[in-house]
């Protein structure tokens, strides 16, 4: 599929289907709260969303302040980031954040309680221990989870065999606290039966340091070696593992360890494993029909979690950069588009596919609804997942009517997790963003509602 070539993704009825749904989705979100941020953090996150300088300039000075050592370090970076006029602050905000040439120590303190802050929005906590209050707590509205370790692209050996050790920890830590959770049968159970309460997001590039293009082979061989321990856990303990989609770089070592470790007779028959699916590369319909055709020809079913993607500045950077074909569509509403399309195409082939819809899109919602029902589906036999601290009302909405909702919880440190925190500062903040669309901009529903592929070029 190539840019230019999206057709209506849906005739009359069925749009007059999938507005029906949306505007139930709208009608129950108006039930809830506007998502929000408390203090200063607010204030910035609602000044970056008007300025587009701010936000380039806030979010470079974000993602550098892990590597600065000391109060001058941090002040010197946040006045030539954020002090002078072109950086987009009100005055008042500006003439503090100038206070470094003065007091460093006060505006280095200033800005990592800044951060700590915003962390704690869209981190759920430093470990899966402490995560436990909040996971009951989400169990009772009731949402699912899927827990994910803070940092990606591990810079040793060392590094990379840590992060083995802590998914396995984290495995064997949560099926024993969940072991006394109540069950929740809207979350914990799937039209085919029970589904495992814990659910982990393994990211590959922190299990492997040596990762080289020219070499991908032994980055599969590598990485397979250190993934099989942690299903051989998951296994063990009845956990769901779902392998997360990075950059492209990484995308086909990805989908060829995700085949390998599930063909290893010890997980061959093995249910609960998953891998997600970018709706914003031009090769995402070749790639799910390569994955539904591997199912088929195993027997087996392998649950898909389809999400927009979130490396789509690095990607066009990188491919304008080297002069490259752009991997990704370049208009939002292609991906929305194609979004669409592969989950039509997921839903039709339920016998070898669980549907996870990755979205805060309330049309792209929408469509998964009405095209399931259209196909005889039942309301059990989708789910849809959304990143913790983001679409809060989408979230609870699609809950109250009855679909099994699953909470993206990221946990550690905000200051180590920063690459994490800027691509979601980046997708709250986004021109073109869904939520920015709805909560900042009041975008009437019958717009959001619309048909992407209409907009498609």
């Amino acid at each position: 599929m190539i840019a230019g070539q999206f057709s209506a993704n849906c005739d009359t009825l069925q749009q007059q289907k999938i507005e029906a749904r949306g505007l139930e989705i709208f009608a129950r979100m108006k039930q809830g709260n506007r998502p929000g941020f408390g203090n200063i953090t607010g204030r910035m996150m609602n000044w970056s969303m008007r300025n587009e300088t701010l936000k380039t300039n806030l979010f470079r000075f974000v993602d550098v302040l892990p590597a600065l050592n000391s109060s001058a370090e941090i002040a010197r970076h946040a006045q030539e980031y954020l002090g002078g006029e072109a950086g987009g602050l009100p005055a008042l905000a500006r003439w503090c954040v100038n206070l470094g040439s003065r007091a460093p120590w006060l505006v280095a303190f200033a800005a990592r309680q800044g951060v700590a802050q915003l962390g704690k929005v869209f981190i759920l906590a430093r470990n899966g221990v402490e995560a436990v209050p909040a996971l009951r707590k989400m169990r009772r509205q009731p949402l699912a989870f899927t827990m994910d370790i803070l940092g990606e692209t591990a810079v040793s050996e060392l590094e990379a065999r840590q992060y083995q050790t802590r998914y396995i920890e984290l495995i064997g830590d949560l099926a024993q606290q969940s072991a006394q959770w109540p069950a929740v049968p809207q979350i914990d159970c799937d039209d085919y039966g029970g589904i495992p309460r814990v659910n982990v997001s393994v990211k590959l590039s922190a299990l492997y340091s040596q990762v080289h293009p020219a070499d991908p082979e032994t980055a599969v061989e590598r990485i397979a070696a250190r993934v099989r321990p942690i299903m051989l856990a998951a296994r063990e303990h009845g956990v769901f593992i779902n392998f997360d989609m990075e950059s492209t770089a990484l995308k086909d070592v990805t989908f060829q360890v995700f085949k390998r470790v599930l063909d290893d007779p010890a997980l061959r028959d093995y249910p609960h494993a998953g891998i997600a699916l970018q709706a914003y590369l031009r090769e995402s319909a070749q790639n799910l029909d390569e994955l539904v055709d591997w199912a088929a020809s195993r027997n087996r079913r392998i649950t898909i979690r389809l999400i927009k993607g979130a490396y789509w500045d690095y990607e066009t950077v990188l491919a304008r950069q080297r002069r490259w074909p752009s991997p990704v569509f370049e208009n939002k509403a292609e991906t929305d588009a194609n979004y669409e399309k592969l989950a039509r195409r997921m839903l039709e082939n339920q016998r070898v596919v669980n549907c996870a819809f990755a979205t805060h899109n309330v049309r792209s919602a929408a469509a998964c609804i009405a095209h399931a029902e259209e196909l005889g589906l039942s309301p059990q036999s989708i789910e849809f997942q959304m990143l913790h601290g983001m679409a809060e009302p989408v979230k609870l909405a699609l809950a109250g009517m009855g679909y099994r909702v699953r909470d993206y919880c990221p946990v550690g440190d905000a200051l180590t997790g920063m690459s994490y925190l800027v691509r979601r500062l980046l997708e709250n903040t986004s021109n073109e963003g869904f939520l920015r669309a709805t909560f900042n901009e009041h975008v009437p529903p019958a717009v959001l509602l619309r048909d992407p592929a209409e907009a498609a070029p």
